[in-house]
């Protein structure tokens, strides 16, 4: 069975097992970061606000390797139950800035591949990445709940991308502290020997994490890139890729640019 034949099954499945107690599933499309489109099951039940969409990528592997589609819709089913449970969202009060202001987060996506994206979302332009912006729903250790910020939701709050990223400035340190050590600490930890602070490139390896190395003349540029370029190509899946390029932080001017 194809993809796109078990996304229907699935749906079809859902509804015939859960349609009985009021719930009802649909496909939704969402496009995400570098124009991967990801196709989910958006649950609507009767008198609930809650529209939880469950992406099925990872279940068509499971059912790939085995699994009855009527063993992954359960597995859907209890899923929605815990998300229910939780009541990590009230529709009625997200548009009340008092319940959303100190849970939101901040993304960096290549500004080129999301072109399409970006039109849907508030966001500030940094060299040639951007800075987006999303609520942060749920945090468990198997993984976070988020949810996409977009100009509707700006309208609806009257709110400017500045005043945006002021509040979520504040909000990520306290909720996402950043962890960073330079290389001249960790060589210092490891052999006891004090390294000179220099300026150092930053390698992007995906969204969620950074390389940091000291610049250095036996370093070409063009090798950086290579390396990045390879790391995407073959270690990161396409949805979370960063940059195929190098940047360069300089200690005397305080300031990030790209690598030339």
């Amino acid at each position: 069975m194809e993809y796109r034949e078990f996304v229907c099954a699935a749906i079809e499945t859902m509804n015939q097992k859960e349609g009985k107690n009021g719930i009802q599933a649909r496909e939704h499309r969402a496009v995400k970061n570098n124009g991967k489109i990801r196709v989910g099951l958006l649950l609507q039940e009767t008198g609930s606000n809650l529209f939880p969409t469950i992406y099925l990528e990872e279940y068509y592997e499971k059912f790939q390797k085995g699994e009855t589609l009527e063993q992954i819709v359960s597995e859907i089913s209890q899923l929605y139950q815990k998300i229910k449970a939780k009541n990590i969202i009230d529709v009625d009060s997200f548009f009340n800035l008092e319940s959303w202001k100190n849970k939101l987060g901040i993304k960096v996506i290549k500004t080129e591949k999301n072109r399409e994206l970006l039109e849907e979302i508030p966001h500030l332009d940094v060299l040639d990445l951007s800075l987006t912006f999303y609520v942060i729903l749920d945090r468990q250790c198997e993984g976070s709940a988020t949810m996409q910020i977009t100009n509707e939701y700006m309208r609806q709050w009257n709110l400017e991308t500045e005043e945006l990223y002021e509040m979520a400035m504040r909000s990520a340190v306290r909720l996402l502290p950043a962890e960073f050590c330079s290389l001249p600490d960790m060589i210092r930890r490891i052999t006891g020997i004090e390294v000179e602070a220099e300026d150092f490139y930053i390698l992007p390896s995906s969204i969620h994490e950074v390389i940091i190395l000291p610049k250095s003349k036996g370093i070409a540029k063009e090798e950086l890139d290579a390396m990045i370029q390879d790391i995407n190509h073959t270690q990161v899946d396409t949805e979370e890729v960063l940059s195929d390029h190098a940047y360069l932080y300089e200690r005397g001017l305080g300031k990030i640019q790209m690598a030339f």
